[in-house]
């Protein structure tokens, strides 16, 4: 794997609506966010896991977990998978 310095390419997740049945037996559609992983190197020197924290009320333009709200990951690499084959 090797840093992709694209921000604007990283994966940021996936919205998917479930629509659910509540207490009352109405059924209620909702957009759940499915965040993706990814490694982010930060412009202080640090390597951390993030994902992307879509636009609420209390961030209006969103932003990565664990930067300040007005930080950009420098580059960003995906998060690595489980090896595949034997692990005994």
């Amino acid at each position: 794997m090797t840093w992709n310095f694209d921000i604007d390419a990283a994966p940021r997740g996936t919205t998917v609506s479930k629509t659910i049945t509540n207490s009352k037996g109405i059924y209620v559609t909702r957009d759940i966010f499915f965040p993706d992983k990814v490694l982010v190197a930060a412009s202080s020197r640090m390597v951390m896991v993030s994902y992307w924290m879509p636009p609420q009320e209390d961030r209006p333009n969103g932003r990565w977990h664990g930067l300040a709200t007005d930080e950009q990951p420098v580059a960003w690499m995906p998060f690595p998978e489980f090896p595949e084959g034997d692990t005994q």
